[in-house]
């Protein structure tokens, strides 16, 4: 059995897999006579092959349990995906390097802290989302004709722990 604890994810570590979404060290512009400032261009929607084109969906999460079996990765060869929390709150992705199957040896887990999302690249290898509570999710990710999910199970155990 394999055992994979989570580390904190910073631009570094997560480089290879995505972007985080994060207004840290962004410049805000102030709009709404100062009553708001705005994050420009924090996701890039460029990402989309075959004529897709951008869909924003909300994903209701539930809670995982812990050890969580890790029996599958997915990606997706036609775009990247965004995962934005609605909540204040942090979640878990586990990732694997873009190859035509994962690798059991390469995977990783990051803990996303409040207050950010993450963007994984187009043929990124990952889990499906991990949520540490009952909470929503504002996800976007690529609408259109053609396959964009490919999944791979695994033969042998792999366990995520907290």
């Amino acid at each position: 059995m394999i055992v994979i604890k989570p580390t904190l994810i910073n631009d570094k570590n997560f480089k290879p897999f995505g972007t985080i979404i994060s207004t840290n060290k962004k410049k805000a512009k102030i709009i709404n006579d100062g009553f708001a400032a705005k994050y420009e261009n924090l996701v890039d929607l460029r990402r989309f092959k075959n004529k897709g084109f951008p869909s924003i969906n909300i994903y209701k999460a539930k809670k995982r349990t812990f050890s969580l079996t890790i029996d599958r990765l997915e990606m997706h060869p036609l775009s990247s995906q965004a995962f934005i929390p609605l909540e204040n709150e942090q979640f878990i992705c586990c990732v694997s390097l873009a190859k035509s199957r994962p690798d059991i040896k390469d995977i990783k887990a990051f803990i996303v802290p409040k207050g950010l999302g993450i963007i994984y690249s187009k043929k990124v290898w990952h889990y499906p989302l991990i949520s540490l509570k009952n909470m929503q999710f504002l996800i976007i990710e690529r609408y259109g004709k053609g396959k964009n999910l490919v999944e791979y199970y695994f033969d042998q155990e792999i366990k995520l722990i907290k």
